[in-house]
């Protein structure tokens, strides 16, 4: 039995005859256009691909052109029939006499780039149809779990968008202005003693980063226990404070769970003792003087489980056009499921694959994203000196190199008896674009205040 996709994308019609959009006349513009003129080519290609002709014998003279322009062959009737005849393809594509037609009624190439635009709408629809088709399928067929066909979905109409963004190009005069603009509200935000981006609850922090800035990918790392939750609750509830939406994937512990550790650092209760029941009247009182402050604090917390990239993508999309997003923090890393089932693919190969997807995302949504992630053991076999360094990083490779920023959490206390308690560095290891050095935090016992370190030489910029 044919697949019922295929069959339906093999027909010209649908079932309440509607003609799939096509625009094979201007296909054969695009094709004539190459063949007469000899950088018509280099213009088609910024906007159609062989994939893109509706009609299958143009597809494969097209293709032929870009093998021949590969090869810097010139692309006239005689060598895309031999280009053909090689593949064995020139009697079934309608022979010369079909080529020669092409350019028997075209002038010049003078309309070329429409006439690709018009293929391109035509495919692009022919694109959406097919993927509608095909949720429908999944949706009927009662097989799949409903988020994981949405997602899909996401995910298809996301290829066509950055399809439709890759033939667009901004002036130089639209670029400029943005530019310009940009300085002057970077001016007004420093007068005012603000950062430039979002703020990171850190003095020293923010002179160093000049805050969480727009699409850029910062990771957040450190062994297990050192504190990087506690750290991206404070990133998170201080970026709130100041009114930027943050949405919070805790793919470790419970929304409920992560929601106790803000309640009691704003109460200033034992998160313990909040956790046993072990506490009193008068901290009673606090947490519930504090509650309307924990309210309006703009974040959302999403705690699914086997949460893949592209979910927390679609939902980080989704939020920013619900202007809930400004900022997006996720703990952790190599917690995220892997979206392929290849089983030929390594752990280092999948968290590659999810580190460009995030730096990708944070690019085309416009916020940072700040991405917790696990250091290897290899930091602890150093003892004293066991400050955290760029090839600490579990599966460094690809996080180091997608990085705008990597950021580790050093606490000397944990290595060292004789070092200072309640101490931790924030070290900036990689800064694309900006200063790197070490910013001295302290906190209290229960590691969930955290204060810049009150010294005169708390900086130490590298």
């Amino acid at each position: 039995m044919q697949n019922p996709l295929k069959q339906f994308l093999m027909s010209n019609e649908i079932e309440n005859g509607m003609i799939l959009p096509q625009a094979q006349d201007f296909e054969k513009a695009i094709i004539g256009a190459c063949m007469l003129e000899k950088n018509a080519f280099d213009l088609a290609q910024q906007y159609v691909s062989e994939k893109m002709f509706y009609n299958e014998n143009n597809a494969k003279i097209f293709a032929a052109i870009e093998r021949l322009n590969a090869a810097g062959a010139p692309v006239d009737v005689l060598s895309i029939s031999s280009e053909l005849q090689k593949s064995k393809e020139l009697d079934n594509v309608g022979g010369r006499h079909y080529l020669s037609e092409m350019t028997s009624n075209l002038a010049s190439a003078a309309h070329l780039e429409y006439h690709c635009q018009i293929v391109m709408q035509k495919y692009i629809s022919r694109e959406l149809i097919r993927m509608a088709h095909q949720t429908q399928i999944r949706a009927f067929a009662d097989i799949d779990d409903p988020d994981d066909i949405l997602t899909e979905a996401n995910r298809n109409i996301e290829q066509i968008m950055e399809l439709i963004a890759g033939t667009t190009e901004d002036s130089s005069e639209n670029i400029v202005k943005q530019s310009i603009k940009g300085m002057y509200e970077r001016k007004k935000k420093f007068q005012e003693g603000l950062s430039v981006g979002i703020t990171t609850g850190f003095v020293n922090l923010n002179h160093l980063t000049n805050g969480w800035q727009q699409e850029k990918l910062v990771i957040l790392a450190a062994r297990p226990a050192v504190g990087k939750t506690s750290v991206a609750i404070h990133f998170a509830t201080r970026a709130a404070q100041y009114g930027s939406r943050v949405l919070f994937f805790s793919l470790e512990m419970g929304a409920v769970e992560l929601m106790d550790k803000i309640i009691t650092a704003y109460a200033d209760v034992k998160p313990e003792f909040y956790t046993a029941g072990n506490i009193n009247q008068e901290e009673i009182n606090r947490v519930e003087n504090i509650v309307n402050k924990v309210l309006d604090l703009p974040i959302t917390i999403d705690d699914k489980p086997n949460v893949t990239v592209e979910k927390i993508i679609s939902k980080a999309r989704l939020m920013k056009k619900r202007n809930k997003c400004d900022m997006v923090i996720i703990d952790y890393l190599q917690l995220i499921t892997p979206s392929s089932s290849r089983s030929n693919r390594n752990r280092e190969q999948e968290v590659t694959e999810m580190s460009r997807k995030l730096k990708v995302a944070a690019k085309s949504l416009r916020v940072p994203f700040i991405v917790l992630c696990q250091l290897n053991r290899d930091i602890e076999k150093r003892g004293k000196n066991s400050e955290p360094q760029l090839s600490d990083l579990r599966e460094s490779g690809a996080i180091e190199q997608d990085a705008d920023m990597v950021i580790f959490i050093h606490r000397p206390e944990m290595y060292d008896d004789e070092a200072m308690q309640n101490y931790l560095e924030l070290i900036i290891r990689k800064h694309r674009g900006g200063k790197i050095g070490k910013v001295r935090v302290n906190h209290n016992g229960n590691m969930n205040e955290f204060f810049d370190y009150n010294d005169n030489n708390q900086n130490h910029l590298v």
